[in-house]
Parts: C-alpha cells; structure tokens; sequence
C-alpha cells in the first residue's frame, strides 16, 4: 500500500487498483462545523415556531373578520383587513427566510456527515473503472471503461478567485482537484486534495489506465 498522506492512500494488489480519498484531517474543524450546524438548526425551528405563530394569527383575523361581516359590524372590517394584510405579508417574508436556512442546512448537513462519515473511491477491476463519493457506505457507483477515458488531468484552480476560494473551503463539497472526459462528460474527483496529493494521484492513475 503507498500511503500518500493522512487523507489518501493507494492500494494496487491481485490486478485491481484502488484509490481511497479520506475527506478531513481536520478534527477541530469538523467540530466546529458540528456546533455550527446545531445553531443553524435550532434558529430554523425558531423560524418554523415563528411561521406557524404568523400563520395563527392570519386564521384568527380571517375568522374575526367573517364574524364582523355577517355581524354587519362594517366599521371594523377595514383595522382587520390591514392585520390580514400585515400577517399575510410577515408569513411570505418567513417563507423567503425558510428557503434561506434550509438551502444551508441541506449543503452544510449533506458536507458535515461527507467529512464525518465518507469518503472518494476509485478503483480499477476485471477491465472496468469505478468511481464512489461515499457516506456511511452508500453512494451512487459510477462505472467506467479505462480505454474511453480521456484527458486525465489535474486542476489549477485560479486561488485569487473568490468562487474558487469557496469552493476550497472547508464548508462546502467542492474544490475538485482532478478530473477527465468521459463519454462528452467532465468526470471530477478528489475533493480538496492538496497540489502534492493531486500530482501523486494523477502520476498513480495515468500509469495504471495506460495499462488498459
């Protein structure tokens, strides 16, 4: 086994190549996204407590206000029908806050339980290529043929732009640092490995596809 560094390890035994990319050796930074992600969720049911309330009090105004107008009582319809307009657009203003906070609790929660539970795997077995972004052991498997696969290459990223700066960071799911073309297809893979972890894997993976 030729173990490139804390994160990536490279196995090549019996005929098949196999390559296993750890996603953090960053312990302290994993806990603090943990603690991130517990606030995150705690002030989203907050916002729900809060819609809910909002979503109450447009019931309770929408029955005073049937009750004045059956009652003929048509000097308060209009104080009523301004509270309906203002919980009306309070609950339209929560709904917009909800969006917010749950697209950033699906990307952070799907990035936490990644680097907490998952990891990247390539390996290269009875002629055929595979490739797996797993979490806890499951994972979609993508299956490719070693002699399609083109243009293997590791990315430069340009560090001076912001989106690439967020995209390497800790955060976020991204920053591939490898990829090739597959069947009109861009294939990338291995999340944020560093520029000697790239290079080792790209040396690694060339010389064992020009077998195929």
């Amino acid at each position: 086994m030729q173990v490139i560094s804390d994160r990536v390890s490279i196995l090549n035994k019996d005929n098949v190549f196999s390559l296993v990319i750890l996603p953090t050796d960053k312990k302290w930074k994993l806990n603090l996204m943990f603690i991130w992600l517990m606030l995150w969720t705690v002030s989203g049911v907050f916002y729900i407590s809060m819609y809910i309330n909002f979503s109450r009090e447009g019931d309770f105004y929408h029955m005073q206000y049937n009750e004045a107008f059956y009652k003929k009582k048509t000097e308060l319809l209009p104080k009523i029908e301004k509270d309906i307009k203002k919980t009306q657009n309070a609950r339209l203003w929560m709904i917009a806050l909800l969006g917010f906070w749950a697209y950033f609790e699906y990307k952070v929660a799907k990035t936490f339980f990644f680097r907490k539970y998952g990891r990247e795997k390539l390996w290269i077995k009875n002629g055929k290529m595979f490739y797996q972004r797993e979490i806890n052991k499951r994972g979609k498997i993508r299956e490719f043929v070693p002699s399609l696969v083109n243009d293997l290459e590791v990315v430069n990223p340009n560090r001076g732009d912001f989106f690439v700066q967020m995209q390497e960071s800790f955060w976020v799911m991204g920053g591939e640092r490898l990829s090739f073309s597959y069947a009109a297809k861009l294939v990338k893979f291995g999340i944020q490995l560093s520029d000697t972890e790239a290079n080792r894997v790209f040396k690694e993976l060339k010389y064992e596809l020009k077998k195929h």
